[in-house]
């Protein structure tokens, strides 16, 4: 078995057996993003009571990034904050061979997708849910990403629309 099957097999059997709970890992933050859709979109990170927060404005609503981790690693709580938004009709992550997608209102149980191991391949259909929480604030809508979602060298892909158009 490869690398990605045995950590596909152990995201599968830690889903199913504890709710993604993370094992300890990195405080430093050390993310990386590019591959802005608009010019005018920006991120900082921000690290806020041990939770690493991706802090995005995207003036249009709608966008997409990919965020990578530094040496350290990916720390293993990490929550995107879309500032101004006031609700996330669409949130979509891509991380290895793992797809998801939600909504506000699908907080709790986004849908959790297997991509082909093409990378241009689009998933098929659902293979279950996963724990994403969306959250109103006063500052924007939050997604927390299930502890220790991302590991190694892995790229983030995030895509997001506040109302569809």
């Amino acid at each position: 078995m490869s690398r990605m099957d045995d950590r596909l097999r152990n995201i599968a059997l830690v889903c199913a057996v504890s709710g993604l709970c993370g094992a300890a890992g990195h405080r430093d933050a050390g993310l990386t993003v590019a591959g802005w859709q608009h010019a005018e979109d920006a991120a900082r990170v921000e690290v806020v009571d041990g939770l690493t927060v991706l802090r995005i404005t995207s003036p249009r609503g709608f966008g997409r990034s990919d965020v990578t981790a530094g040496q350290a690693g990916w720390p293993d709580r990490v929550a995107v904050l879309l500032e101004g938004f006031e609700e996330l009709e669409r949130f979509e992550l891509t991380v290895g061979r793992l797809h998801m997608s939600g909504s506000r209102r699908a907080s709790g149980a986004f849908e959790l997708f297997l991509r082909d191991s093409q990378p241009a391949a689009t998933p098929r259909r659902p293979i279950g849910t996963l724990d994403v929480r969306v959250d109103r604030r006063g500052d924007g809508v939050l997604v927390t990403l299930p502890a220790g979602l991302c590991d190694g060298d892995d790229t983030l892909h995030l895509e997001w629309t506040d109302w569809l158009r």
